[in-house]
């Protein structure tokens, strides 16, 4: 995965991002509807928040985005704790909730706008602009750094790791299912045949 994160750059505001934007909402029930995999987007998080403070080597970025892992915590976690060999990390509930939403408006995204996303330029920009939009106008994400990491920056790292994972899973799902597709047509020329 590359995690040199470059200027992201700002998609062009009247073109695609737009007319999605309307239309992309986060409810309770979107909330809900995660909650079956919830550990595994903690788990996403953990990674995520591992590569930022892994570049940024900040230690006021790494207490605001993480969590002491002596302590109890729900249940949520225990993907990383059976996966754990030292180096992971416990992201912050502030953090787990910015990688939920980035999550849940890919997936509306990915399903409910399918072909327009696609066929769009750059889905990841449009992905990762709207999710910011969304985060930042509902005051969803806070942080505070005492060595002058913005919190717009932060957010953008996280939501450019994270949009990257999704996307690529959205993919690998997208082939198996070509794939599988393919196989069954294979198998019903080879019947007609017989």
């Amino acid at each position: 995965m590359n995690t040199d994160l470059q200027d992201f750059g700002d998609v062009d505001e009247g073109s695609v991002v737009l007319s999605f934007w309307p239309s992309i909402h986060v409810d309770d029930k979107d909330i809900e509807g995660v909650r079956e995999v919830l550990g595994p987007l903690t788990y996403i998080a953990g990674y995520c928040v591992f590569i930022v403070v892994k570049k940024l080597k900040c230690d006021a970025c790494k207490s605001n985005l993480t969590v002491d892992k002596t302590i109890e915590i729900d249940e949520n976690y225990g993907l990383i704790f059976k996966l754990d060999r030292g180096q992971l990390l416990c992201p912050t509930p502030n953090a787990v909730n910015a990688i939920v939403h980035n999550y849940i408006i890919i997936k509306k995204l990915c399903f409910d706008f399918e072909d327009d996303f696609i066929a769009s330029e750059n889905p990841r920009k449009i992905a990762l602009k709207l999710s910011e939009n969304y985060l930042n106008s509902e005051n969803l994400f806070e942080h505070d750094c005492d060595n002058k990491h913005s919190h717009e920056k932060i957010l953008k790292m996280l939501l450019w790791l994270s949009t990257n994972i999704f996307l690529n899973n959205y993919c690998k799902e997208k082939n198996n299912q070509s794939r599988k597709q393919t196989a069954k047509q294979k198998n019903r020329k080879l019947q007609t045949l017989k």
